[in-house]
């Protein structure tokens, strides 16, 4: 079985926020965020790889493998 992806999704708790998911998909990772304790909602199509940090810069000098 393959290994799950990790996403990063955008939530609305009392204040904006974003939660870890492991999921297969974007799709279920916000299908799966939207389920957490304390999530009132969840921003569609928010969902992004969470393999890397938010805010990354990668310098042009170093080449990115994927």
């Amino acid at each position: 079985m393959l290994k799950k992806k990790r996403w990063r999704v955008r939530v609305y708790r009392k204040v904006e926020d974003w939660v870890d998911i492991q999921a297969d998909t974007a799709e279920q990772a916000e299908a799966d965020a939207a389920v957490l304790p304390g999530v009132l909602s969840v921003f569609g199509k928010s969902a992004i790889s969470g393999e890397k940090p938010v805010g990354q810069v990668i310098h042009q000098s170093i080449e990115d493998d994927e």
